[in-house]
């Protein structure tokens, strides 16, 4: 393994999810993957876990022991952080098993609403973000066709399930384990007419791309408050439809009128690492189009911020003990060494803990910079939008002057004109 490669490892938290590790994988759970590539800087919040998305607020994803092995996670806190994650059902995480957690932002507001967080945690699906880190490419394959995409664990064949549903199209969401196969993946839901969606997902890269989409209801829905959690944030009516005709007229009736995307940089404010500038901009300048300057204000990512940096000034000496070999093990190891053979393994140890921690000092310092300019590109960003929004406030005073104006002439006008109708016509006898 290269120094590199060890460094990644060694800041990186333990980052669990349904089928990691296997050769086909889940498209809304390998998301993770998609997110620490194209969102996320690989220095965070110390912790034993950490879940950045899915139906995963459950008593079995919580961490348990703490690790003693640096490497695996680079801290001994057993600690579990959530962001963007939703309860399994309302009370899937008892309040004791809360107090070990760090709840960073949730999926939808009945989780916030069953955890008693309170307003002030951001609510939102990571899967929304999508459309800040890729743009799809077009798809020949599911262009203008209306698409099935039955859950991972769907057993029924193909054509049994696209007669069933009266749809085109089936495209099922087992993905290789590969950057590209989620590109690709997403790409095929992002050409589709229509999407009938029985894997939730599925319908949240639709909705956040701007397809037409609605929920499958295939006799056994997997989770269903996950569903109603989504819904609830975006605000449409959680319906499920056995076929897509009727699935098509809710979507033109009830959920294309309706559905709002919250807020998304709240999210960003109170993620567990720090956030690529140029997706964060990208999410700034959604929020913006979509809610207006307001979409900065209404949140609060301080607390998550400082404890962020208390974790970057932390990480190089705890990795300098861990690479020495400190602790019990190490110990008793060193007792069993002649003092010569300890001295020289303790020198090679040290020599590359230094060259190791160099490197490891090195990122972070560049993280550190690309966190100043993600701050400063922000604050230019907001500037500028606070400049439009003031020009386009300018503007429309200057168009409302110039109504009034006109409202006052027309009125001038009508008065003439009712003067002059009021006025008597001579007769053509009194002109004579």
């Amino acid at each position: 393994m290269q120094h590199g490669d060890r460094a990644a490892v060694l800041l990186n938290n333990s980052l669990p999810y349904w089928l990691k590790g296997e050769g086909r994988q889940n498209f809304g759970d390998y998301l993770t993957e998609f997110f620490l590539d194209r969102l996320f800087y690989r220095v965070g919040l110390p912790a034993k876990v950490t879940h950045i998305i899915g139906s995963v607020m459950d008593e079995r994803w919580l961490a348990i022991q703490p690790d003693n092995d640096l490497s695996v996670t680079g801290s001994r806190s057993t600690q579990t952080i959530f962001w963007g994650c939703g309860l399994r059902h309302e009370a899937s995480l008892s309040s004791e098993s809360q107090n070990r957690c760090t709840i960073l932002s949730v999926r939808g507001p009945l989780s916030r609403s069953a955890l008693r967080l309170g307003a002030g945690v951001p609510v939102g699906d990571p899967a929304l973000l999508l459309p800040a880190l890729y743009r799809p490419k077009p798809c020949p394959a599911t262009t203008g066709r209306r698409i099935l995409v039955p859950h991972f664990l769907e057993r029924q064949p193909d054509d049994e399930l696209l007669a069933m549903t009266g749809c085109d199209m089936l495209l099922r969401p087992a993905i290789l384990p590969h950057i590209a196969a989620i590109e690709e993946f997403i790409d095929q839901l992002a050409s589709a007419e229509f999407v009938l969606a029985g894997a939730l997902h599925a319908a949240i890269v639709a909705a956040a791309y701007g397809r037409g989409f609605g929920y499958w209801d295939s006799g056994a829905i997997d989770i269903p408050f996950k569903w109603r959690d989504f819904s609830a944030s975006v605000d449409i009516p959680c319906v499920f439809h056995p076929t897509l005709d009727p699935a098509q007229d809710h979507y033109r009736s009830c959920i294309e009128p309706r559905l709002k995307v919250p807020p998304l940089f709240p999210m960003l404010a109170v993620a567990p690492f720090p956030v690529r500038q140029d997706a964060l901009a990208r999410v700034l300048k959604g929020d913006v189009e979509r809610h207006g300057m307001a979409a900065m204000t209404n949140f609060s990512g301080d607390h998550v911020q400082s404890l962020m940096a208390a974790e970057v000034r932390a990480v190089p000496s705890r990795l300098l003990g861990a690479l020495l070999g400190a602790g019990p093990a190490a110990s008793a190891r060193s007792e069993e060494e002649t003092s010569t053979e300890a001295a020289g393994s303790r020198e090679a140890r040290a020599l590359a803990a230094e060259a190791r921690l160099a490197h490891v000092l090195g990122e972070l310092a560049a993280t550190r910079d690309s966190a100043e300019q993600a701050r400063a590109a922000l604050e230019v960003r907001a500037q500028q939008a606070e400049g439009q929004l003031a020009q386009v406030a300018a503007e429309l005073g200057g168009a409302r002057d110039h109504a009034a104006e006109l409202d006052v002439r027309a009125r001038q006008a009508e008065a003439r004109l009712a003067g002059a109708q009021s006025l008597p016509i001579a007769s053509d006898a009194a002109e004579a």
